[in-house]
């Protein structure tokens, strides 16, 4: 179990979060009247099993629904699609199902390095509207140095259509969303973004709506195995109902990649004035592929369970720490089976050595008593002529177990040292720091020296790092 107070991360910074929502309850207790369209019900099942706190989560194509500034830390292209199947949204008790679909791409030519998505969501809102929306969002990735951390932005602009289900009547509208992300060592995300900022109206068959404006506030801590998130949500009236607020929390644990992949699992609480519920999900991995899926149980009212399934394929080269975990993981377990081996040749040795120790008593004996006469000498010669030849062909056994042992052993060294520099040359053409790079070689040539490994290449690329 992970102690949130010995991680120092998301827990010291608690005074900044009861800041950040009084201010916003503050600048939001003005009631916002207007009727929606559109609503923030999210997009992905990653974000449906963490309850929707996704503001200040990046690195995942989902961000462009949340916050577009979450785009920019994207590091491989990828591609999105998602069903979702929801009783209960944020703002209340709806009925929606929806297709989503999408892709991003990262940008590292420009002056101002991120990543462009795109998507498209086509939505039937309980059996009468049919919601069409088209959107474009661009990130940046280390805009601006603050302080101890970075500042990045982010923009959307989304093309609006609601229709009657028959099609007799429709309306179109553009909508803008911007977003902001601040990074502290990566680690402490903090994220505010501003959702249809221009609340762009969508009046169909006489009933006045509009897309509703929100202001998302939330803050995240990550590392390699689990994520924290926090968010704050204010929004405009949808539809027929009022203004409302919601904070949800998400928690996201997963485990290091083993042979067949790697799974994670989620759980989120989104609890607001017009719905509360607990969120539950999880994923699995292979290569570039990813498949997740989560679940909504309703706090209040109709027990009516949501669903949300999610595909995300990534191109490109996989990102060199990953792959350096999986190779990792495989070694660990080569390593585990030949310790089963080698502890199984150990046993034999030691009852080989202990026969033959038996066996050079009993000789010893034999020549005694052959010694006193104690004995006939024929059958006495004829005992000591089977315990010699038995003498013998244990020590070739012994002699020949160990010579096989220590071929095993050197193998496995050798094994060992391949891996490890195939994982390098991964590191390095994923863009590994030099810094990185050199604590890397120079564990290398610490573990390998005097071992029987030829470790020239390795000692000519540390040279060339070090020039």
């Amino acid at each position: 179990m992970i102690s949130l107070y010995q991680s120092g991360g998301l827990f010291r910074i608690c005074p900044w979060l009861g800041v950040i929502l009084l201010l916003s309850l503050a600048f939001f207790s003005f009631p916002l009247l207007s009727f929606a369209a559109f609503d923030d019900i999210g997009f992905g099942a990653r974000a449906a099993g963490l309850g929707g706190a996704f503001t200040a989560v990046d690195q995942d194509f989902s961000s462009l629904a949340y916050n577009p500034a979450g785009l920019g830390a994207l590091k491989r292209p990828e591609i999105q699609s998602n069903f979702l199947n929801l009783f209960r949204i944020p703002a209340g008790e709806d009925r929606i199902e929806q297709m989503a679909f999408g892709g991003a791409y990262p940008l590292s030519g420009l002056a101002y390095p991120g990543a462009v998505g795109v998507e498209g969501r086509i939505s039937t809102i309980r059996d009468r509207y049919r919601d069409r929306e088209w959107g474009v969002g661009y990130g940046t990735y280390r805009w601006f140095d603050w302080g101890k951390g970075t500042l990045d932005g982010g923009v959307g602009l989304k093309a609006l259509n609601r229709s009657l289900v028959n099609g007799t009547e429709n309306k179109t509208a553009v909508a803008a969303d911007l977003g902001g992300l601040y990074r502290i060592e990566e680690r402490i995300i903090f994220g505010v973004s501003l959702l249809n900022i221009n609340t762009p109206d969508l009046t169909v068959a006489g009933i006045q709506e509009k897309a509703p404006f929100a202001f998302k506030l939330g803050v995240a801590e990550k590392n390699r195995d689990f994520l924290l998130s926090l968010d704050f949500t204010q929004r405009a009236a949808s539809g027929p109902q009022s203004a409302g607020y919601t904070i949800a929390a998400g928690a996201e644990y997963g485990w290091l990649p083993f042979r067949y992949g790697s799974v994670a699992a989620r759980t989120g609480l989104s609890l607001g004035n017009g719905s509360k519920t607990w969120n539950l999900g999880a994923s699995y991995r292979l290569m570039g592929m990813e498949f997740h899926y989560a679940f909504l149980l309703p706090l209040s009212s109709t027990f009516q369970m949501s669903h949300v399934l999610s595909l995300v394929l990534r191109f490109g080269e996989s990102d060199p720490q990953e792959e350096y975990e999986r190779v990792l993981r495989q070694e660990m377990r080569s390593r585990e089976d030949l310790l089963k081996v080698l502890e199984a040749s150990s046993q034999k040795e030691e009852k080989m050595a202990l026969e033959l120790e038996n066996l050079q008593k009993e000789f010893g004996l034999l020549r005694k008593k052959l010694e006193t006469k104690s004995v006939e000498a024929s059958e006495s010669k004829e005992r000591l002529k089977e315990i010699s030849e038995r003498h013998q062909k244990l020590e070739e056994n012994l002699k020949a177990m160990k010579v096989h042992r220590k071929k095993v052993e050197e193998g496995e060294i050798e094994s060992r040292f391949r891996q490890e520099w195939a994982s390098y040359r991964k590191l390095k053409s994923g863009g590994a720091p030099t810094p990185v790079l050199r604590t890397t070689l120079e564990r290398i040539l610490k573990q390998y020296k005097g071992k029987g490994v030829n470790l020239g290449d390795v000692n000519l690329e540390l040279r060339t790092l070090l020039e």
